[in-house]
């Protein structure tokens, strides 16, 4: 069945109707994927921090700060799919009659054409609701929560505790993972230093000091600690009865999966016995071979060892605290 999204006009603007049941459904599966990505992020990191420290190496800074910040962003498209004080602004030019034009041709999607203007045109193929949400919306929503940082349920008291509470008496002084604060320092790691104009004259360079900003950024440790913090009442929300967004995320966050050929995953270095250990166990037939969506981005992006080790300290850590939450002792991928 075709799945169709709308949206409600106010005002200038269109916004995704949260009211919709297909809309609500797709949502928490873009906020699941917006999670996960944020694991990925943190894999990565944690697989820098474990080499900066080599000599050859040098610390890799730059890299440090864009991926703590990729890492924390996609935590917070994630949060803010979820939230309902977050209107989703839908662009007009995929607004008619009601209906949110979002679908692609698969075809499309796999055009082997390099050209540039089919380079330009997946940027656009490949949207979906967390794409839709900017960089300025990120730093919107940080305002929404500090205004209303009294009335949070615990969620996004812990986000807002980790990465957005702002001490007006202590203005010499930020938290750790300040939202603001890493979207300064990837902004100095990627397009500074720059030379500005002095007003009593000659120009000035900026950016000094950039090493310990970059060093006093939250670590891996620190970014997942939040992730576990929120996991862990994700799960005591997801009990309740009634249908509700909490719910529907961690369903999507564990079912949804992506089918490959056993002939394609050789090819990335998954050996047969491996790919037994990895299928995602519920596909409706024995003969087709699919991932859970992680393992899947995953295999594309880290060698055998680092997947297995990512799988354990990140992704399996909130497996047990699920199996832990609802009392069982068997999960299939």
């Amino acid at each position: 069945m075709k799945e169709e999204l709308t949206y409600i006009q106010s005002g200038k603007f269109n916004y995704l109707d949260r009211t919709n049941i297909t809309n609500m459904v797709y949502l928490c599966s873009c906020s699941a994927l917006s999670f996960h990505k944020s694991l990925i992020g943190l894999s990565e990191l944690r697989a820098l921090e474990s080499v900066k420290d080599v000599e050859s190496a040098g610390g890799l800074r730059i890299s440090r700060a864009v991926l703590t910040y990729y890492s924390v962003y996609h935590l917070f498209i994630s949060l803010m799919l979820l939230d309902e004080r977050f209107n989703l602004k839908v662009p007009k030019r995929l607004c008619s009659n009601g209906i949110v034009n979002l679908g692609v041709n698969f075809n499309d999607l796999s055009d082997p054409s390099e050209l540039p203007n089919v380079w330009n045109e997946f940027k656009l193929l490949e949207q979906d609701l967390s794409t839709l949400i900017t960089h300025t919306d990120v730093k919107e929503y940080c305002d929404c929560l500090r205004e209303e940082s009294e009335k949070l349920d615990e969620v996004f008291r812990i986000l807002y505790n980790s990465f957005i509470f702002a001490d007006e008496n202590k203005p010499n002084k930020s938290i750790k993972g300040l939202y603001e604060k890493l979207c300064y320092v990837r902004d100095r790691a990627i397009y500074r230093p720059s030379n500005v104009i002095d007003v009593e004259g000659g120009y000035i360079q900026t950016s000094k000091y950039v090493r310990k900003e970059i060093d006093e950024l939250p670590d891996s440790a620190y970014i997942f600690d939040a992730i576990r913090k929120i996991y862990r009442e994700i799960l005591i929300k997801s009990n309740i009865k009634e249908r509700s967004m909490y719910k529907s995320f961690y369903s999507l966050l564990w079912v949804s999966h992506v089918f490959e050929t056993v002939e394609e995953v050789k090819k990335l270095g998954i050996t047969d016995s491996e790919i037994d250990k990895l299928r995602f166990m519920k596909s409706f037939n024995a003969d087709e071979l699919s991932f859970s969506s992680y393992i899947s981005q995953l295999i594309e992006l880290v060698n055998t060892n680092r997947l297995f080790s990512d799988l354990e300290d990140f992704w399996n850590e909130l497996i047990r605290m699920s199996m832990e939450h609802y009392g069982t002792s068997e999960w299939h991928y």
